[in-house]
């Protein structure tokens, strides 16, 4: 996520070396994960001029890996013991995370669990989720909020979520938003729920993720509409 956000800010300042874009209206949009890089941005180049967060990511790490591995399991049709199980190794390797442990410790301590709960059987499943216990990403995603950095956004903000996001909750998302609007004392913001929309920001039935193949729609055109008049304004 850092390196992203590293990648915008060099991208915002190629943008102002160009002569034929006012430096002064250079903006950003990002959807999901970009939506968290974007008051990141927004305090790393001090000369953004708005941003505008889509289904963005915004309460804790830990809490929303949480609901989306409940997520995956509910897919993959777990039972409750699996589930039980599997919560318990995630929970155990938050913590070894936050103790900054490393990959050796990491591995030592949960391969055996992770073996137990994929009955050994399934090898792929366990080194798939071992690689995952080990990816700087997720590991730094558990550790990290984009709240901080949106404390102290002065620009225009732009926030919009989807009632059916079954990745990210809109309205805890959005409410945290606002509070960390009111803690910078930024009231140039507009935040909206958007009825019927999925994490994609598409219409849809349900919002769950093996609706996305069959979805046209790359965008509902109404949330195109809101961000280019709201940029407009």
């Amino acid at each position: 996520t850092q390196d992203f956000t590293a990648d915008a800010v060099v991208g915002m300042e190629y943008l102002r070396s160009r002569p034929d874009i006012d430096p002064k209206r250079i903006g950003a949009i990002g959807q999901s994960e970009g939506g968290w890089i974007m008051p990141m941005l927004a305090t790393n180049w001090p000369n953004t001029a708005f941003i505008v967060m889509l289904a963005a990511p915004v309460l804790p790490g830990e809490e929303m890996l949480m609901d989306i591995s409940h997520l995956a399991l509910q897919e993959m049709g777990a039972t409750d013991d699996e589930k039980a199980q599997l919560d318990a190794i995630t929970r155990r390797w938050f913590d070894l995370v936050k103790r900054g442990t490393d990959d050796a410790e990491m591995a030592r301590q949960l391969r055996p669990m992770v073996e137990a709960a994929w009955n050994r059987a399934d090898t792929n499943m366990v080194e798939k989720q071992m690689a995952a216990f080990n990816s700087p990403w997720l590991r730094w995603f558990v550790t990290n909020s984009c709240v901080p950095a949106l404390q102290k956004v002065q620009c225009p903000v732009l926030a919009l979520h989807g009632d059916k996001d079954v990745h990210f909750p809109a309205k805890q998302s959005l409410r945290a938003i606002a509070r960390a609007m009111t803690v910078s004392g930024n009231t140039d913001f507009e935040i909206r729920e958007m009825p019927g929309l999925n994490h994609l920001l598409q219409h849809c039935q349900t919002g769950n993720r093996d609706e996305y193949p069959g979805i046209e729609e790359t965008m509902s055109p109404e949330v195109l509409q809101i961000i280019g008049d709201w940029i407009l304004q």
